[in-house]
């Protein structure tokens, strides 16, 4: 099928840099129909300042009470047969970048998360409407 035919690669991982940092801010700012939350963080340090609260001492975008789904499990799944990762204890952004066999479509999507001891809030869920289409 055309699908399969893409080649389409997905990659999540956490940015590098200031640049990376300030896409992900575009995204915020720019996507509206694939923005889970609607939270907007104007700009890069605006992002930064909300990335650095320590999540014990302030309160998160949302309250567990404000979100139908907190994502379970920060760690890898047991049946994979791999230790689980140790949670992370401050707040922290996953960038999404997507490439397929016409090119790179860059930094796409991004999740901005909470920690919440083992689980972990979804404070903004973000994706471009560049690859809404694909795969």
């Amino acid at each position: 099928s055309f699908l399969s035919s893409l080649g389409l690669r997905i990659e999540v991982r956490s940015p590098a840099g200031s640049a990376e940092l300030g896409r992900i801010s575009q995204l915020t700012m720019r996507t509206n129909q694939m923005n889970a939350t609607m939270l907007r963080w104007p700009s890069e340090a605006s992002l930064v300042e909300w990335l650095l609260q320590h999540p014990a001492r302030a309160q998160p975008a949302h309250t567990p009470a404000d979100v139908s789904h907190e994502c379970q499990s920060v760690g890898t799944h047991p049946s994979l047969g791999a230790e689980p990762a140790a949670a992370p204890t401050h707040r922290f952004a996953l960038g999404v970048w997507v490439t397929d066999r016409f090119g790179s479509y860059g930094l796409v999507g991004c999740a901005l998360c909470t920690p919440l001891g083992a689980a972990m809030l979804v404070d903004s869920l973000n994706m471009s409407c560049r690859v809404l289409h694909r795969g």
